[in-house]
């Protein structure tokens, strides 16, 4: 797995009327690569949201996943050549949301 994030933060004095604009949080991009995963080849990219960011100490945060994955048919038997192609060539795609309420004490 590899990707990245990046904390955001809007400025309500840009914004004095804006009751939205007080938003603060962390959003992240991370690919999913099928590595060692001969069986079922799982791959795709997942996406990640924090608010308020996680740097701050001694309140609740809201955290979210929504993941997009492609795989193809589980390799049952690898020694049979034409049959694991022919199950590695049926691809599918899955995908999963998650959210979470979390307090941080320190």
């Amino acid at each position: 797995m590899f990707g990245g994030g990046f904390d955001f933060d809007i400025d309500p004095s840009k914004h004095p009327d804006c009751m939205i604009c007080e938003v603060f949080g962390r959003v992240e991009l991370n690919w999913i690569m099928a590595g060692t995963d001969w069986k079922n080849g799982v791959h795709g990219p997942e996406f990640g949201l924090v608010m308020p960011h996680p740097s701050q100490k001694g309140h609740f945060f809201l955290t979210s996943e929504f993941a997009i994955y492609r795989f193809h048919t589980t390799v049952t038997n690898p020694s049979d050549k034409h049959q694991t192609q022919e199950q590695i060539h049926q691809h599918s795609f899955e995908g999963t949301a998650s959210m979470g309420l979390v307090y941080r004490f320190w």
